[in-house]
């Protein structure tokens, strides 16, 4: 239900470009949004309150996630890790609901890095099957 609040944190990304791992994050925004699953917060509003709470926009864990979550009255934070290891890539993106801190859903896909655009499209489509 759209009544869901759910802020998406920048991913852990180990070798993907900040361009891309940051299109990343903004391509799966908009398709949360697009899918009416929830409200979601906007990036500026994360990267305010990261700033106020002295997070560097490289990686923060899920309890920095779960803080800012709560700065932001969202409901549930999404983070994500992405790993290039040579010419592949695994991207992975995690649901963590902020009163029980319990991980509610995940997706993971790897392929070839020459594939970014399809697997982004892929994890982005599984992840929102498991709202």
């Amino acid at each position: 239900s759209s009544d869901l609040i759910i802020a998406v944190m920048p991913f852990e990304n180990q070798g993907l470009s900040t361009e891309e791992a940051s299109g990343l994050q903004n391509y799966l925004s908009g398709s949360l949004s697009s899918a009416k699953v929830a409200t979601v917060v906007e990036r500026g509003q994360v990267n305010k309150i990261m700033e106020e709470l002295v997070y560097q926009d490289t990686f923060i864990n899920d309890n920095q996630a779960i803080a800012i979550g709560r700065s932001l009255r969202a409901s549930q934070v999404c983070t994500g890790t992405i790993q290039v290891s040579g010419n592949h890539i695994t991207i992975t993106i995690k649901r963590i609901d902020i009163e029980s801190q319990e991980i509610l859903s995940s997706a993971q896909t790897s392929g070839l890095l020459i594939d970014f655009d399809a697997l982004q499209r892929q994890v982005s489509q599984d992840f929102i099957a498991r709202f």
